[in-house]
């Protein structure tokens, strides 16, 4: 009875360990859960590259001039409003011109002489009281006295130095009563109402700049406050030393010094 109590034990053993092995084994052999897979996704558009091309540029006036007398002599009169606006035509200095004025006096006289002799030669001329060419003398001189006035007024308005254009008259150079010749620099005279900008490239972008271009000007050294100017002129050739070439470009707003020293930024992206 032990004997046979001892062998179903061992069967009942035999048949649960059998039983939990086959259940272990169907969890080992089922399929595995994958987890997901992250991809990023960039979706692409079409942009334009920026390429900043930077140079030094300096700031010149519009129009600049140094007033210089034509002849030499002493300033009888000299008018410049320095530091100030200055219209066109107006008369800034002149010089001593009474040997010319005198000289011109004279012409006059001789030229109504000249008329008057003329004249009354006509009247002869039409009765055959004289010959053709004693006519023709005075007729000559008569000419001759016209172009020497012509000329004497020429030298007159020589002594007179205008304003050739409107702008800013600098510091002026002389007194009055002082001797001057056409060395001498009274004064200098500046359009700033619109300045330009000179700067140099290397050649190598000689193909990405052109006329009518517009770029970005640094006038104070500030980053976040950029100007803008158009290119109105490209030399057309390189500087042989340098390899350079000269542009130049009118700034479209702000006031700036002629001379001052400015930053200029190309986007040849924008070309």
């Amino acid at each position: 009875m032990n004997q046979l109590h001892k062998l179903f034990s061992l069967l009942l053993i035999l048949g649960l360990s059998f039983s939990a092995c086959k259940g272990k084994s169907k969890k080992l052999d089922g399929p595995k859960a994958t987890p997901p897979v992250i991809v990023d996704v960039l979706i692409a558009a079409p942009q334009s590259a920026s390429n900043i091309i930077e140079a030094n540029g300096t700031v010149i006036a519009n129009e600049y001039v140094e007033l210089h007398p034509e002849v030499s002599g002493r300033l009888t009169y000299l008018k410049v409003p320095e530091g100030s606006y200055v219209a066109q035509g107006t008369v800034l200095a002149r010089i001593n011109d009474a040997d010319l004025r005198a000289q011109l006096g004279k012409s006059r006289v001789q030229l109504d002489l000249a008329i008057k002799t003329v004249e009354r030669y006509k009247l002869l001329l039409d009765v055959s009281g004289i010959n053709q060419s004693d006519y023709d003398l005075a007729v000559n001189a008569v000419n001759g006295y016209r172009a020497d006035i012509a000329y004497t007024e020429s030298l007159i308005d020589k002594t007179v130095i205008r304003a050739p254009f409107s702008g800013v008259a600098g510091l002026r150079q002389v007194s009055p009563g002082a001797y001057v010749t056409p060395a001498s620099i009274i004064a200098t005279l500046q359009q700033t109402s619109q300045v330009k900008i000179d700067f140099t490239l290397p050649d190598v972008y000689g193909n990405d700049i052109k006329t009518g271009l517009t770029i970005d000007v640094e006038t104070d050294g500030t980053e976040n406050k950029r100007g803008k100017a158009t290119i109105i002129a490209i030399e057309p050739g390189a500087n042989t030393d340098t390899r350079n070439l000269k542009v130049r470009a009118v700034l479209q707003s702000g006031t700036v010094n002629p001379g001052a020293f400015v930053k200029v930024y190309i986007d040849e992206g924008k070309n």
